[in-house]
Formats: C-alpha cells, sequence, structure tokens
C-alpha cells in the first residue's frame, strides 16, 4: 500500500526528491526525518523534496499513510547513510516454545546462494557449527536474556544478525537490536545494573545484554607507489622488532583470534556515489585484493600469515596497486570504511594511513567524514610514515619507524581493547541515545586516546 521508489543506497547528504508508489485507501502521506514532520502529500504526484542536511549524519526516513477519516492504515521506514548489507540472515526456531535448542539460519544473498564461511556466537562465545542450516544451541539458563549472533560471508558482502533467547518470561524474543559501543571505567556493569542508563527522548531503552565481542577494523591506505614502498620497508623491520615467531607476531599485530581486518582502497570503481559497493575492499586480512587501477580494475591476492595482523597488510609487491594520477577520494572511502567497521555491529575503528602529497577528490571534507564516523560511533586512527603533526584530519600518529608502527598499532588493540557493546532493544539512531548521570560515572562513548 505504501513503498518508497527512492533507494538511498550511497552517501546522502542536501536537497533529494523522495518518491512514493501508493495505492488501496491511502488518501494522504506524511513524511518524517528522523522523527519530525517534513511533508505531507495529499495526491499524485507522491513526490516530496527532502533536505538530509549539510553533513553527513544517521537517518531515518519514514512514510505514513492515512485513509480519508485520517487513520493511520500503512507505514514504510527506510535508513540513510547507515550500512546497507546487499546480504540478509535471520534465525528460525522450527519449536520456539520453552528453552527451545535446535535452530536453524535462513539466509538471501546478491552475491551467492551459499555462504562461504560463517562465525557464531552464544553470549559472545564462539560456536563450532559445522552446517548453520540446522544447529543446537548450548545450554543455558531460560530465565536470562543470552544474545545469539552469526556473521556470514557471500563473495564480498556479510550477513549479520542476532536473536535475543530467553528472558523473564522464558521464552526467545526475535526483535531488532541497536548495538552501542561504550568504555567502562572499572568493573563491567551487568545488564540488569545498567537499567536507566541509556534514553531516546527521554525514555528509558533496555539493555538486554553487555558483551566483549571481536573486532571489525577497515584499514584505509592511500596506496601511492612512494607510500608503498615506505610501507615494505616498515614492514620488514617491524617484523623484525616484533619477533619472527608467530606468537610474537600476533602480539605485536594488533588483532585477536576473533577480529576482522579489511583494506579500503580509496579509488572508486564508478562514479555515481560513494556506497560501500564502489570502493574495493578487501575480504578480510588474510586476502588482500589490489585493484582498482587507474586504467582499469586488477586484481591480485596475497596470502599472508594471519598471526601478522596489521603488518598483514603491509608486505606488498614492489609494484603498487595505485599509480601517482589515480582519482583518489580519501575522505569518501573513509566515510564508506566506517560504514563496513560499523555493519558488523561488534567493537570497531577505522585505520587511515596519509601520504601527504596526494590529491583528494572526495566530496565530502575531512572535517565532514570525522563527525560522521563519530555519529556512527566509530574511533579513527590516523598514521603517517612523514609526519605527527595535526591536519585537517586531526591528530596524526607518526609511523616513520618500525618502533612508531609497533606503537600505533598498541594503540589500536587499547582502543579495540576498551570497548564492550551494549546491546539496546529496538533500533534507534546513534545520535539519539542518551546517557543518563548514573551512565556517565561509569561509562563514556569512546574517543581516541593519544599513546603518552
Amino acid at each position: 500500500m505504501l513503498t518508497f521508489l527512492s533507494a538511498f543506497l550511497s552517501l546522502v547528504v542536501g536537497v533529494h526528491p523522495v518518491e512514493l508508489t501508493v495505492s488501496g485507501d491511502v488518501a494522504s502521506v506524511e513524511l518524517r526525518l528522523d522523527g519530525e514532520t517534513v511533508g505531507r502529500l495529499r495526491g499524485e504526484p507522491w513526490i516530496l523534496a527532502c533536505d538530509f542536511g549539510p553533513e553527513l549524519a544517521p537517518h531515518v526516513l519514514v512514510a505514513i499513510g492515512r485513509n480519508a477519516d485520517g487513520h493511520e492504515i500503512a507505514r514504510a521506514a527506510q535508513w540513510l547513510n547507515l550500512p546497507r548489507p546487499r546480504s540478509h540472515a535471520e534465525f528460525v526456531f522450527d519449536d520456539p516454545s520453552g528453552a527451545p535448542r535446535q535452530a536453524r539460519l535462513v539466509w538471501h544473498s546478491a552475491d551467492s546462494a551459499t555462504p562461504d564461511d560463517w562465525r557464531f556466537s552464544f553470549d559472545g562465545k564462539i560456536l563450532d557449527i559445522a552446517d548453520p542450516r540446522s544447529f543446537e544451541l548450548p545450554a543455558y539458563e531460560p530465565a536470562t536474556p543470552h544474545l545469539l549472533q552469526a556473521e556470514l560471508r557471500f563473495g564480498s558482502s556479510y550477513a549479520h544478525t542476532e536473536l535475543v533467547v530467553g528472558g523473564p518470561d522464558g521464552d526467545f524474543v526475535d526483535t531488532e537490536l541497536t548495538a552501542v559501543p561504550v568504555v567502562p571505567s572499572g568493573k563491567l556493569p551487568t545488564a540488569a545494573e545498567m537499567a536507566g542508563w541509556f534514553s531516546k527522548n527521554g525514555r528509558p531503552l533496555e539493555v538486554v545484554t553487555v558483551e566483549r565481542s571481536g573486532a571489525d577494523i577497515v584499514l584505509v591506505q592511500e596506496a601511492t607507489p612512494r607510500l608503498w614502498g615506505q610501507l615494505r620497508r616498515l614492514h620488514k623491520d617491524a617484523i623484525t622488532h616484533g619477533g619472527k615467531d608467530a606468537l610474537s607476531r600476533r602480539l605485536t599485530s594488533g588483532l585477536n583470534q576473533e577480529d576482522s581486518l579489511r583494506v579500503l582502497l580509496p579509488v572508486a570503481e564508478s562514479t555515481s556515489g560513494a556506497t560501500l559497493e564502489q570502493f574495493h575492499i578487501s575480504y578480510d586480512f588474510s586476502t588482500i585484493e589490489v585493484g582498482p587501477s587507474s586504467t582499469g580494475v586488477v586484481q591480485k591476492r596475497i596470502i599472508a600469515p594471519p598471526s601478522q595482523g596489521i603488518l598483514a597488510t603491509l608486505p606488498y609487491p614492489a609494484e603498487g596497486p595505485l599509480r601517482d594520477d589515480a582519482p583518489r577520494r580519501v575522505a569518501d572511502a573513509v566515510a564508506v570504511a566506517g560504514q563496513a567497521a560499523a555493519a558488523g555491529r561488534r567493537k570497531r575503528a577505522v585505520v587511515l594511513i596519509r601520504d601527504e602529497g596526494t590529491r583528494d577528490l572526495s566530496t565530502h571534507s575531512p572535517a565532514v567524514v570525522r563527525r560522521y564516523l563519530e555519529r556512527l560511533q566509530v574511533p579513527l586512527l590516523v598514521w603517517s610514515p612523514e609526519t605527527s603533526k595535526a591536519d585537517e584530519w586531526g591528530e596524526v600518529h607518526n609511523i616513520s619507524t618500525s618502533q612508531e608502527l609497533l606503537r600505533a598499532v598498541l594503540e589500536l588493540r587499547q582502543t579495540l581493547g576498551r570497548q564492550v557493546i551494549v546491546w539496546l532493544r529496538g533500533r534507534h539512531l546513534p545520535q539519539d541515545i542518551e546517557l543518563s548521570p548514573a551512565a556517565t560515572q561509569r561509562l563514556s562513548t569512546f574517543e581516541v586516546e593519544p599513546l603518552r
């Protein structure tokens, strides 16, 4: 009865037409942006110009259809400037009564009929699942809420889903959830202790559970031939200083076993906007896809030991993937990296490795992108092998020596290690969630602290 024809898949700012298709008894449509009415339509054409603001921010656009008497009879919603996955999955319990143990996962993907890989966790603990189409949950207390999560990879896209199992009613609750990364001071509070700590528009939000998840890291590097060579040298020296055995390399890599690291290069594969699919991004930290070049997409794969972590992104071949004159859009790529890092709803961070001589053709400025990542609650760390001066990206960590590179990796590890994920019932824009006075004494939103 009410459907958006305008699908905002790219990063959206400014004024754009919003078009809907309307059928049935809908006589008028009210459009709300982030809860505020922006216009009303009372007949064809069902099109309204909507102002999404001067800079990047997450939004929710809601269309409410009413009949001739003014009663709501239809509703549609679209979330903008937030991750929009190409793949989707959800849990199914064939017998959801009591304390269900047997479950299965159903999915669809634009990239593949079957997943290439998957990862399941229950209350943050990894489950060994041989077949996602049918599996058994571990034993659990039905009166307590538990968080069941799954991540599936279909080619270059991911599907994330979660489900609350158990609770005061002793049954499972399938609901939308919002993941909020916070930094606790002292002992980590329980979900029960956090009652009343989070609110939206003055109304309390329910804390379902709290977990220390793995981390999603996206590394953006400008990939100039000069920077390419500097990083190759630093990688060789850092591996020597960090230790030659696998354990030593892992301790200095910045990653834990359940962390995921991907590399994004700042050359768009098309010119229609900065969507996740339009920038090259690697699958994970053990596979690096090189491309696109200024003359077309060039795909190569470099397999490096996963124990090297961040350092596994640095042992590039002698010839880099991007020429100096490649049309780089660094700030736009960092914005997309923030989306990718937030998509998994785990601990997260974006690392930008800069070459100060690069010309940036981005639509958005570094200052706008930094604020956008803050709204997404994604920490940004900026590294450079040439300078440690603050610039338009803020504070820059110098990685001109292997020791400084390892210090930067340690800072990343500390950034991730301080984060925990609080799961709130319902879906909410991140900037709408407020902390109570009691919460601010024990929690804070994350800010990157410089090394001393």
